[in-house]
């Protein structure tokens, strides 16, 4: 039997906190609550439950018992869905490591000045790149050293093209975040999710690395222009016309991490 309240409840869809996008979802409030996508959220919310607590503990079981350590760490070992993509790029990266054998190696620095040009100062880049070998690299300096004058044997121009880049999602972030930063995984989507917040980014937790095809990119930049750091280049885009992001994946969960403020 419907009850008469159900006439006067609707839902206000969306997926960031940014002020447009909360207006947005309340001043276009066309939808009535769905009873199939509620129920089909509350079951994946009870599967991941159920996953989640019964493979915490066996792996926290286990694990301790043959770690011992591990409970100096930390008591839990969880376990969840969403953190499979982030396990892999750990695991992938972990074995980089283990199987990395560094060598020592020698390179040559070599640098010249000239009058010709508005940089003056030129580091020049050595085609062999280093030596594994430090006596042949000290050979080679010493020939080198005492010469006062370089002479250009030959000019070479080349072309490159560099994709534009995809959206970002959280396993993105994740790698940028190590490689870029240092920080662990953990550490990153703090930081992430502190951001979400208060409202600087959108929803960190996102598969997709595709913007739909009406995200508005001007409303995104306009809310930049006033930055101090970066304002003036957000400035440029909008005066002189901004390129869209390659097209990726549309997961179908979230839109790409975004700056919004």
């Amino acid at each position: 039997m419907r009850h008469p309240a159900e006439d006067y409840i609707f839902r206000a869809k969306f997926s960031s906190l940014a002020n447009k996008d909360i207006i947005h979802a309340y001043e276009n409030i066309l939808h009535r609550p769905n009873e199939n996508e509620s129920k089909s959220v509350e079951a994946r919310q009870i599967i991941d439950l159920k996953i989640g607590v019964a493979f915490s503990v066996f792996q926290t079981t286990k694990l301790t018992e043959k770690y011992p350590m591990i409970q100096v760490i930390t008591k839990t070992i969880s376990y969840g869905p969403c953190q499979f993509p982030t396990l892999g790029f750990c695991i992938e990266r972990a074995e980089r490591i283990k199987k990395f054998k560094p060598e020592p190696f020698w390179t040559l620095n070599v640098s010249i000045r000239s009058d010709l040009t508005a940089v003056g100062k030129h580091e020049l880049k050595w085609k062999r790149k280093r030596f594994f070998m430090q006596e042949l690299c000290a050979t080679i300096y010493e020939l080198v050293k005492d010469e006062k004058q370089a002479v250009v044997v030959d000019v070479t121009k080349s072309f490159d093209t560099q994709n534009k880049p995809m959206g970002l999602n959280t396993v993105k972030l994740l790698k940028v975040g190590s490689s870029a930063f240092g920080l662990s995984a953990s550490i990153t989507m703090k930081v992430a999710e502190s951001l979400y917040l208060k409202g600087y980014i959108s929803y960190p937790r996102t598969e997709s690395t595709s913007y739909s095809s009406n995200f508005n990119f001007i409303e995104i930049l306009e809310s930049h222009k006033s930055h101090p750091d970066w304002g003036k280049y957000a400035t440029q885009l909008l005066e002189n016309g901004h390129e869209k992001p390659r097209s990726g994946n549309d997961a179908g969960d979230h839109p790409p991490i975004t700056p919004v403020k």
